[in-house]
């Protein structure tokens, strides 16, 4: 690794720290959006609104980018070689803390405020179909996972892995009008295409 890797790769994960703290940012300020919980907040702010409608126009897709830069500089330095065992610290990475945070937290918390029947909660967060702000876990995964075994033709023949990209984005839009969104599948379809982005940048860069 060259310096100047060194100095992208730590730029990126400040970056992802900040994105981190943006999400923390929007969630708090979300109930000012006027249709995140179960009553109105007491105190109208538009500013809070419109601040929470900013960061949810780009922070999901701005972090997925930057996944995808960092996933393409691991595999150009050697690394994710097996599938296996990169599927394995995925699972232990993203849907163990979901089916933690699910547990302990936001199912408990979602029953104690909407009182839903066990059908939907389990339709809900079993599922994954819209499992509150837990989504991008299972999103997350499904995107490192559909995109490695493609990784060398998406960064090798970059008209073909457009091609597939913009396939899956459409595949997704369609898929959500069609069928349900378990384990947010569709939703992991569309952000392939983010990720990817952040994969050519790396490669340009190289």
């Amino acid at each position: 690794m060259t310096q100047k890797d060194g100095i992208y790769l730590e730029n990126c994960k400040f970056l992802k720290t900040v994105l981190m703290l943006i999400v923390i940012l929007g969630h708090a300020v979300a109930l000012w959006s006027g249709n995140w919980f179960a009553e109105p907040p007491e105190v109208e702010s538009d500013s809070l609104r419109f601040l929470y409608t900013l960061i949810g126009n780009f922070h999901i897709y701005a972090f997925t980018l930057v996944s995808g830069y960092i996933f393409a500089y691991r595999i150009g330095g050697g690394g994710y070689r097996k599938y296996i065992p990169f599927l394995r610290n995925k699972i232990t990475r993203l849907i163990v803390p979901y089916a933690f945070v699910m547990l302990i937290w936001v199912a408990p918390i979602t029953d104690y405020f909407f009182r839903w029947d066990l059908a939907y909660m389990a339709k809900k967060y079993i599922l994954c179909i819209d499992p509150s702000q837990l989504w991008f876990l299972w999103m997350l995964f499904w995107v490192f996972g559909i995109v490695w075994p493609m990784k060398n033709l998406l960064l090798k023949k970059p008209a073909v892995g457009w091609a597939i990209v913009l396939a899956f984005y459409g595949a997704g839009i369609v898929g959500a009008k069609l069928f349900a969104n378990v384990f947010c599948i569709w939703t992991a379809f569309c952000y392939i295409v983010f990720f990817y982005i952040g994969m050519r940048i790396r490669y340009k860069n190289r």
